[in-house]
């Protein structure tokens, strides 16, 4: 299984030859590998163009792929949907809901954490993932 990670919502694209509840390839978050830090926007871009190009990869190999990522709106979401459903993709959203101040304590046990004011701007801008959106949504509360 491959998972391109970052924070909130857990997409896992899959095949549809291959649709089942194990994807093949999982990967760490690009933004460890380059060793960039969640503040450096620049370097965010980098990231998401980094796990862009690996995630087109395993789509054409038609591999099952987990995408761990924050992607808080509809629009963030849509580059990342519209991306696999060109590769024929089934679209599942895992949206894991926890209030802000179960978030912002998960964020002081990271290990790169983000400062607090980042978690709440997120918080505030958070578009909860609809069934429009996907072939299968499931809601994990916490």
């Amino acid at each position: 299984m491959k998972i391109f990670d970052k924070i909130k919502s857990l997409f896992s694209l899959r095949n549809p030859q291959h649709y089942n509840d194990n994807p093949d390839y999982a990967y760490p978050g690009n933004d460890i590998w380059l060793k960039i830090k969640p503040t450096d926007k620049d370097g965010q871009g980098l990231v998401a163009q980094t796990a862009k190009e690996e995630l087109r990869v395993c789509l054409r190999k038609k591999e099952n792929v987990l995408l761990n990522s924050t992607n808080i709106t509809k629009n963030m979401r849509t580059s990342w949907i519209d991306l696999a459903l060109l590769y024929n993709a089934k679209i599942n959203i895992v949206y894991i809901d926890c209030s802000l101040e179960q978030a912002l304590k998960q964020n002081k046990e990271r290990e790169a954490a983000l400062p607090e004011t980042i978690i709440e701007r997120l918080s505030r801008k958070l578009e909860i993932p609809q069934l429009s959106e996907c072939h299968k949504l499931t809601i994990i509360n916490k």
